[in-house]
């Protein structure tokens, strides 16, 4: 589990805890890093907890490949809670749950002559900020963007991840 600033987060497969390697904190810019073995064909959660009270709500944003994958409720006020990313919704009903992958064949349609194919290909970031909610919604339809590796990068990469079919959800309302 990596801590910062009265928060601590951690990776889920099998529900079982990652294990973290190399981790490294950037105190000045409240950053915390690791590495994580990755589980092809497993689904992932990203948990975060405040261990104490903030005096104001507080949520985390996840992004998978450098993909957004929104929030979820934030922690209120002087509350201490866990929260669990496993999923992103698409629509209010769908959710597309997280997965370790193999890459699979190169899109042809996807030339690559500056490697920026690999802007946040096998990262997984959650970002927690101070958050002002002001009313509950349901999830709005959400369209993840194609992730598109040139053939160049997937010979050197094995691993990244990915979103499962859609799956069928009670309708969630995030907010206040």
């Amino acid at each position: 589990m990596v801590h910062l600033n009265g928060l601590e987060a951690t990776l889920i497969v099998d529900h079982a805890v990652l294990q973290e390697y190399a981790i490294t904190t950037d105190h000045k810019n409240s950053i915390v890093a690791c590495w994580v073995p990755s589980k092809a064909n497993k689904t992932i959660s990203i948990s975060w907890q405040n261990s104490s009270p903030f005096h104001h709500p507080i949520g985390g944003y996840v992004k998978v490949d450098g993909r957004d994958c929104k929030g979820e409720k934030p922690v209120p006020r002087g509350a201490c809670e866990e929260r669990l990313h496993s999923e992103v919704f698409v629509s209010p009903t769908f959710t597309r749950p997280f997965m370790f992958c193999n890459l699979g064949p190169a899109d042809a349609k996807s030339p690559c002559s500056d490697l920026n194919c690999l802007q946040g290909l096998g990262e997984i970031s959650l970002e927690i900020w101070e958050v002002n909610p002001v009313e509950a919604h349901s999830p709005p339809h959400f369209e993840l963007p194609p992730l598109n590796i040139c053939d160049r990068v997937r010979k050197e990469l094995t691993h990244c991840i990915t979103y499962v079919s859609r799956v069928l959800r009670s309708p969630v309302f995030i907010g206040g």
